[in-house]
Parts: structure tokens; C-alpha cells; sequence
């Protein structure tokens, strides 16, 4: 499809998509960013941009997602997902604070995010930090 409509944003979203559930973290990535360059106001593909930092390889892939995430907010006030996943960076950066913060906007927004993500938000408002991973025997 997108050899035959190179512009097509929708193709470069589901092929972001299958690498993504894929595991192609890096190709999801590399992805939305070609895409951004298309479609540079579309607040969807800066919380996919997000969403591809966070489960990159980078070293500072929180802070990259962040700004990514904020992009999208700034584009779409409101906006869910990105609120979620902008909560879930700062509190794997230990910004605990800030993460109630944003956990708490969610609840005000929705109640379906007490559903959806209601363990981690619940950990997130009680300034929990994330678990460690186990080690491995």
C-alpha cells in the first residue's frame, strides 16, 4: 500500500503498528518518525513516538518519550493515552510526584482509566515506585 500512495498515513500507522506488536521496536521508531514528517500536526503519532521511545533500546528514551508525549497534549489537550503513557515515564524515571500528578488528571478525565490502568495508577497517586525486575536465577 504504500508503495502505491506514499503519502498515505494510515498504511505508515498500521505498518508501525505490526512492528510494534511485533517487537521491531527500533522499525515502530524509525516508523513514526518518517511519518511525522508527513503528517507533522497529527497528536496520534507523537503518543506513538512516545510509545516507540518507551520501549526502545535508547538511553534516554524516558525523557524522549516525554517530550513526544507533550507534543501530543500540546496538539490535543485531553488526550488519554498520552496522559497515561507521559505518567508511566516519570515514574519509571522515579519523578513520583509528578506522576500522581498526572494519574490524578486521568482519574478527573475518565473513570475508565481507574479500569484500564488501575493498579498501576493506583501505585502512581501513592507514590509507589516501580517493582524491580527480578534477577534471574
Amino acid at each position: 500500500m504504500i508503495k502505491l500512495e506514499p503519502e498515505n498515513i494510515e498504511a505508515y500507522k498500521f505498518l508501525r503498528a505490526d512492528y510494534s506488536n511485533s517487537g521491531q521496536n527500533d522499525k515502530a521508531l524509525e516508523t513514526t518518525q518518517r511519518t511525522l514528517k508527513l503528517a507533522p500536526d497529527d497528536p496520534s503519532l507523537y503518543c506513538n513516538l512516545g510509545l516507540d521511545y518507551y520501549y526502545s533500546d535508547s538511553p534516554d528514551k524516558y525523557e524522549k518519550a516525554i517530550v513526544a508525549l507533550k507534543k501530543a497534549l500540546e496538539l490535543k489537550p485531553g488526550y488519554g493515552d498520552a496522559y497515561f503513557q507521559l505518567g508511566l515515564c516519570y515514574w519509571k524515571l522515579g519523578q513520583l510526584e509528578e506522576a500522581s500528578r498526572i494519574s490524578e488528571i486521568l482519574l478527573e478525565m475518565d473513570d475508565r482509566w481507574d479500569v484500564g490502568g488501575g493498579e498501576v495508577l493506583q501505585k502512581l497517586i501513592a507514590r509507589q515506585p516501580p517493582s524491580k525486575p527480578k534477577a534471574k536465577e
